[in-house]
């Protein structure tokens, strides 16, 4: 797999993922990918490739990084709605399983 910015891939998940979502849980979902995408590049990630090097991590490297975001940062990020939650976490998993399909 060749480089691949973080910020494309992601971009292309939130259009994809939101197609069949209302309005306000597209919204949410373009506010989390926003979040995270911002999240990676504080942290330096800045692409995804099959070989970790300076600002570019694995999927491997990846997924950790979802997981660090979910537990970490989603929490502050999304409202407290018990729907708001749901569509997070829903987009998270799909996001994960885009990710670890990736080659």
């Amino acid at each position: 797999m060749p480089n691949l910015p973080i910020r494309d891939l992601l971009g292309a998940f939130a259009e994809r993922h939101g197609r069949d979502l209302t309005p306000r849980a597209r919204r949410q979902v373009h506010e989390l990918i926003d979040g995270l995408a911002d999240y990676l590049e504080e942290r330096g990630v800045r692409a995804i490739a099959n070989t970790g090097r300076p600002g570019v991590v694995t999927q491997t490297g990846l997924l950790a990084w979802l997981d660090s975001f979910e537990l970490h940062e989603l929490p502050e990020l999304i409202d407290p709605g018990r729907d708001s939650r749901r569509t997070a976490d829903a987009a998270m998993r799909a996001l994960a399983r885009r990710v670890s399909a990736m080659r």
